[in-house]
């Protein structure tokens, strides 16, 4: 992959090098990724999944199956204007507004072909994201994360594939081929 390419763009060249249509970002708040790679990859099928609520959520015990009842915030209105914006990409852009470790049971084992990470930056919450979604990418598919910079990132990447994955440092992603 060229050095010094965007993040999103990297990623689109990276899905087309490797015939990756049908994904989930995990982790899309105001979604400029997630826009870009479906704007950008025409036969991209995405699933994104946040909380779109305040972070207390993750903490004050809050049920997955609660989040769209949360009061407005600015989070949910990102989801909002996310909605919005994909009426123009029906079939190819759809939304899940829950806890990553609960939204992976939408999908059967083998369906997609890449996970993108970039929810909760915590060892535990990479580590849960790795583990809940590893069965849902197809084999010979690919697992892919943002902020491998950052300490408890990469502490849970390589305790879930000790060497085996790869980096593009300037974009700060790390992938692993499954």
């Amino acid at each position: 992959m060229k050095k010094g390419l965007p993040k999103e763009q990297w990623l689109v060249n990276f899905l087309n090098k490797h015939d990756l249509t049908r994904g989930a970002e995990l982790g899309v708040q105001k979604g400029y990724n997630f826009k870009y790679l479906v704007e950008n990859k025409p036969n991209l099928v995405l699933h994104g999944v946040d909380i779109w609520s305040e972070k207390h959520v993750r903490w004050d015990e809050t049920p997955s199956e609660d989040l769209q009842f949360q009061p407005d915030s600015v989070n949910s209105e990102f989801l909002n204007d996310l909605q919005e914006w994909a009426k123009d990409y029906k079939g190819r852009a759809f939304f899940h507004r829950h806890f990553t470790t609960y939204a992976h049971r939408f999908f059967n084992e083998g369906e997609l072909d890449f996970i993108f990470i970039d929810a909760g930056h915590e060892y535990q919450d990479v580590k849960a994201d790795i583990q809940c979604w590893y069965p849902k990418i197809k084999k010979g598919g690919y697992m892919l994360g943002h902020d491998i910079n950052q300490v408890q990132v990469r502490k849970a990447v390589r305790e879930q594939f000790a060497d085996t994955w790869k980096q593009a440092k300037e974009q700060k992603i790390w992938w692993k081929q499954l």
